[in-house]
């Protein structure tokens, strides 16, 4: 959480609004921490899979068609959004809700960088 706290405010220079070519590029170990587990996720055009950092406990708001939305502690290009917390569009079936967790979450989405 403190690094999505810490990070720069949205620059638009440096955050495109969309980019279907994001995906997750940094990662952070935590421990003892609510977590969902994605597959197919979607934020701005974006789509990736991952264990992400949810944001005010483990209510997911549901949705049509089997979709959800929830907020997570996620960059985005390196940067915190203009308002709020990124809310990731998921597919209820294929979401796992997981407490107590300790592993690897997805910290910032972007492109990545050619190697």
């Amino acid at each position: 959480m403190d690094f999505y706290l810490k990070a720069d405010k949205w620059n638009a220079k440096k955050c495109p609004k969309e980019s279907k070519l994001a995906k997750p590029i940094r990662w952070r170990t935590v421990k003892d921490a609510t977590v969902i587990k994605v597959t197919n996720a979607k934020y701005r055009k974006a789509e990736f899979d991952g264990y992400f950092l949810v944001v005010n406990g483990n209510s997911i708001k549901e949705g049509k068609l089997g979709k959800g939305k929830k907020k997570v502690f996620c960059l985005w290009f390196g940067h915190q959004i203009k308002t709020d917390f990124p809310e990731l569009t998921i597919d209820i079936a294929t979401t796992e809700l997981i407490e107590n967790y300790k592993g690897k979450v997805v910290i910032d989405l972007a492109e990545p960088k050619n190697k």
